[in-house]
């Protein structure tokens, strides 16, 4: 028999979710070969044989109890529904994020799901672990938005930075542009990267005309074209002459200097 300690922040029958302010023990018991599945909750006098189960009498006991006079109760089931009272909470899904097949609960490693009797239990057939991949951590697009989100520290904000991510036909492409909110949001290009799925190789392209691509087969070389772009006199200049378009007009300051300057 193998044992487990789940701890379990909430339930859901359908579009009702049941949080819980405090976070009880349920013990799933397990036996040889994966036969006699069974979850236990002291707390609320629960034994099932599996999520679906314990989702149905919770939500009887909750419907039940919280109905029912307190003479009518044993002083267990008072108890118990004090308990259900001070800490449960009864809240709604927004209908485009639930299914009324869904049985569940939710544990502190994730949601322990049991679908509806009468609908087929599908085995998933996606990977564990599909969601982790050490190439996203290296995609051209993340070292775009970090050193986009940097550049208003040497700007005061006047002139930022932004990537814009897009799909097309198999290949994502992801374009860094400076931004002057002070001017209606006026944007300047930098560059673009294009890829496949896999993140490298990644070709670099650059508004100007005449200027060569530059294709970098690893995440190093593509820092490397990153850091050319960024401290260009190209990249200066833009950035510097939209510092200079965003300033306020000094009215009285033209009016003086041209004061100064008459005959």
């Amino acid at each position: 028999m193998t044992e487990h300690k789940l701890r379990l922040h909430g339930i859901q029958k359908g579009s009702r979710i049941f949080k819980l302010a405090v976070p009880i023990e349920v013990l799933s018991k397990q036996g040889p070969g994966g036969d006699g599945i069974s979850l236990e909750c002291e707390t609320l006098g629960i034994i099932a044989s599996d999520a679906l189960e314990f989702v149905a009498l919770f939500v009887a006991d909750y419907d039940g109890l919280a109905c029912e006079d307190d003479e009518k109760l044993t002083e267990d089931a008072q108890e118990k529904k004090r308990w259900l009272l001070a800490n449960v909470t009864e809240d709604a899904r927004p209908a485009h994020l639930w299914s009324e097949s869904w049985r569940c609960l939710y544990t502190d490693n994730g949601v322990v799901k049991s679908v509806n009797p009468t609908t087929d239990i599908t085995e998933s057939l996606w990977p564990d672990g599909i969601a982790v991949s050490d190439e996203a951590a290296s995609a051209p697009v993340i070292h775009l938005r970090r050193q986009a989100a940097l550049l208003g520290n040497h700007t005061h904000n006047i002139v930022e930075a932004e990537v814009e991510t897009a799909a097309f036909g198999g290949e994502f492409v992801s374009v860094l542009k400076l931004v002057a909110p002070c001017l209606d949001g006026v944007r300047h290009e930098l560059m673009r990267v294009t890829h496949g799925v896999e993140c490298y190789p990644a070709v670099v392209r650059f508004p100007q005309p005449g200027r060569p691509n530059v294709t970098a087969l690893d995440e190093d070389e593509f820092i490397k074209a990153l850091t050319d772009v960024l401290t260009s006199d190209a990249t200066t200049k833009a950035v510097a002459v939209l510092m200079e378009m965003s300033e306020p007009a000094d009215v009285m300051g033209g009016q003086k200097k041209r004061e100064e300057t008459s005959p």
